[in-house]
């Protein structure tokens, strides 16, 4: 599903409701049947509400809410767009159970023999009913994952339940993304992150407890995670480097050694004519993140 306002001079595509749909799975909510990239994709469209949907299986990301080109290589914060995700079961099945198998950081959790893996059209690879992030904002404001008291449960993802950055996979800069509050999910079981910040540390609140609307994390190997392009506080700073820093951007903390990407029976790739229709659009920085290095 694909929300857009690409147009400058069509009307915008805003306050467009997605509410009690299963995306990714059959009706049943219960056996894959994904989107290979994205289940729901906002583009610079704001005010839209994504409610009491199942959106589980779908490759790269359940939902992603991109700022859109306009954003590309801003030096400020990213534009507001308010869209609003909430009372959403994100990467699980219907049952609210972790339906498909997910990385503890270094070895898949369950089998993956019947998920082979799709080649995309940009190179990226994924497993076939597998979903690699929950939600994903890439330069953009304001959006809300979450309301008080009234979360969603983003479990059961190959790698991050919520990932917020300014850099898409190809490592292009958009503006800052900031205020995009994330509070009262269950962000329990993800594979590697809770909550994973790339280069967008600050600014974008991740409740934690004994605070209200807190998030739940349980069985999430880092609950919250931050990126810093460019700050190693370990080696002298004679280039460019990235440390991983601390749960809720502390203290950083020096290298360690990188998670090991899952690996999959069997290989597919998507057609060419489907391949040619896609449009282009800013994938997470899935490579990069699956590199990362973990604290202790």
């Amino acid at each position: 599903m694909n929300i857009a306002s690409l147009d400058p001079n069509a009307p915008a595509s805003s306050r467009n409701v997605v509410q009690g749909n299963t995306i990714g799975t059959d009706v049943t909510g219960m056996r894959a049947l994904p989107n290979f990239e994205f289940g729901v994709f906002i583009t610079a469209a704001s005010d839209n509400l994504i409610g009491s949907n199942l959106i589980s299986a779908n490759g790269l990301a359940g939902i992603e809410i991109f700022g859109g080109r306009g954003q590309l290589g801003g030096s400020g914060t990213a534009a507001s767009l308010g869209n609003t995700i909430t009372a959403n079961q994100i990467g699980v099945d219907a049952a609210g159970q972790v339906a498909f198998a997910v990385s503890n950081g270094s070895q898949i959790i369950g089998s993956i023999a019947d998920h082979p893996e799709i080649r995309l059209p940009d190179g990226l690879v994924v497993n076939y009913g597998f979903q690699s992030h929950g939600v994903v904002v890439i330069g953009s404001s304001g959006n809300r994952i979450g309301l008080p008291g009234q979360g969603n449960v983003i479990s059961g993802n190959i790698l991050t339940g919520v990932y917020i950055t300014r850099r898409d996979n190809e490592l292009n800069r958009f503006a800052l993304p900031v205020d995009n509050a994330v509070q009262s999910n269950n962000l329990s079981i993800n594979g590697v992150y809770g909550v994973f910040r790339y280069d967008a540390p600050n600014g974008n609140p991740v409740a934690e407890a004994p605070a209200p609307d807190a998030n739940r994390f349980d069985g999430t190997p880092i609950p919250i995670g931050d990126f810093v392009t460019g700050i190693d506080v370990s080696t002298p700073q004679t280039r460019t480097q990235s440390i991983l820093l601390g749960p809720g951007g502390g203290a950083p903390r020096g290298p360690r050694r990188p998670p090991r990407r899952p690996t999959a029976l069997g290989s597919a790739s998507l057609t060419p004519s489907l391949a040619a229709s896609r449009p282009a659009v800013a994938r997470p920085a899935l490579a990069q993140l699956a590199q990362l290095r973990r604290p202790r």
